[in-house]
């Protein structure tokens, strides 16, 4: 088992440090739901000497880190302030170079512009400064990274809650996303490995490692799989079955597979997102409706809120590795016992797109240094309220408050990997 693996127990409390710097692994808290919010999402602590906060989606399909900042023309109302340029010491607007990958020069300022799959769309200056994963409890170290300062939004961006968006793929061409950044920083973090928990409400992003005191059989039910590391994350899906009596295998094309936090929703070609919900039905009708009664084409109406009696899917990949997608995952709570399929039709497109509604109860591991996904049923932490922002100054490269000294009492060495103590952020 390669790479930093989190287990036991230690003494729980918002006051400790989550950092560990003896085995390099940063943890921070994701907030967000499906219903809601209708995504994921991480705080960000941005520049000196005190930390601006920022919140950005969690977006392991796209590579850009990028929030409003203060003088934005068209910028939506959001949970955080506009970053303010001016405050922090350590802001530098990016030249207009080819090593920048600017879209234009205005001003002597390299600006982006960066359109997404649903329609909406920013547009900014690039700039660079330090950056700390999640809330100032957590204390994870600040690393000088690569940004983007929003002008302009639109549509969801301009509407939603969250300032911006945090891309976790790997960078494009050459240039770096925030990602490549923290695994340079070989003072903090020294493995390419990230993992994504998501619960209903929030959940936990390490970077450096994974958590397995969340796995639901610790790493005995860590599955691996090969992973496609390009400016997505690629998998092999080969079908999925239905299980139990009346389920039914469900072959055909699934086209290319990727695994995408910041998409809400599941995504199939559409002649297997038809057979998966006919399925669905088809086995409600031999199993005494499932305890629902169907409303419409995409909810279930379920008298006392248990979705016990609906299957299990299972997803099967290329080379035989099986995860199971159970209710609790595939159907969200719309309201008061009702719930909607939280998978849907990617029309003609003839590909794959596992969402958020795919992750959710499940640690989720991005092994980057050797290419393979790592899965497992997971009892992942929800968090729905944050902490008050930043009021500390940090000091850059001391040896105080991101000296990488240990983060947690009761630490342990695991046989075949370094682990620390199980926390409470």
């Amino acid at each position: 088992m390669a790479g930093n693996v989190l287990t036991g127990t230690s003494p729980s409390g918002p006051s400790r440090r989550a950092y560990d710097g003896e085995h390099g692994i940063e943890s921070a808290r994701l907030y967000g739901d499906v219903m809601s919010y209708q995504y994921y999402f991480i705080d960000l602590l941005v520049g000196t000497p005190v930390p601006q906060r920022t919140s950005v989606i969690a977006d392991t399909g796209s590579t850009m880190c990028a929030f409003t900042c203060t003088g934005c023309s068209n910028c939506g109302n959001h949970l955080d302030a506009h970053f303010d340029f001016s405050k922090s010491k350590t802001a530098e607007w990016s030249p207009c170079r080819s090593s920048n990958f600017c879209h234009s020069c205005k001003n002597g300022r390299c600006t982006y512009r960066q359109s997404y799959t649903e329609g909406s769309s920013l547009e900014g200056s690039r700039f660079t400064d330090y950056v700390s994963l999640g809330d100032e409890f957590q204390q994870n170290p600040p690393v000088k990274v690569n940004l983007g300062c929003h002008s302009r939004e639109t549509k969801l961006f301009y509407t939603q809650k969250a300032n911006g968006i945090l891309g976790l793929a790997p960078g494009k061409s050459g240039r770096s996303g925030v990602l490549d950044d923290i695994f340079k920083d070989k003072a903090h973090v020294n493995t390419a490995i990230f993992a994504m928990c998501l619960a209903e409400h929030g959940g936990l992003l390490t970077v450096g490692g994974w958590n397995s005191s969340v796995n639901l059989a610790g790493n005995s039910n860590l599955q691996w799989l090969p992973m496609k590391v390009s400016s997505f994350y690629g998998i092999s899906l080969d079908h999925l079955s239905i299980e139990g009596n009346g389920g039914t295998v469900l072959t055909g094309t699934y086209g290319n597979t990727i695994v995408d936090s910041g998409t809400t929703y599941t995504y199939f070609p559409d002649s297997m997102y038809r057979a998966l919900k006919k399925g669905i039905q088809n086995y409600c009708a031999a199993n005494n409706r499932c305890g629902a009664q169907e409303t419409g084409s995409y909810c279930w109406k379920v008298p006392g809120g248990s979705l016990s009696s609906f299957p299990t899917i299972k997803v099967l990949f290329s080379g035989g590795t099986a995860a199971s997608w159970y209710p609790r995952s595939y159907l969200f709570q719309k309201s008061s016992g009702m719930f909607c399929y939280g998978f849907e039709s990617n029309g003609g497109v003839r590909e794959t797109v596992l969402g958020g509604t795919w992750m959710i109860h499940r640690n989720v591991i991005f092994d980057i240094a050797s290419s393979k996904l790592g899965i497992a049923d997971a009892n992942c932490p929800s968090y729905q309220v944050r902490p008050q922002p930043p009021h500390t100054a940090v000091t850059i490269g001391a040896t105080g408050s991101f000296s990488g000294k240990k983060g947690l009492s009761q630490l342990s060495k695991a046989a075949t990997a370094r682990s620390f103590g199980q926390f409470d952020l």
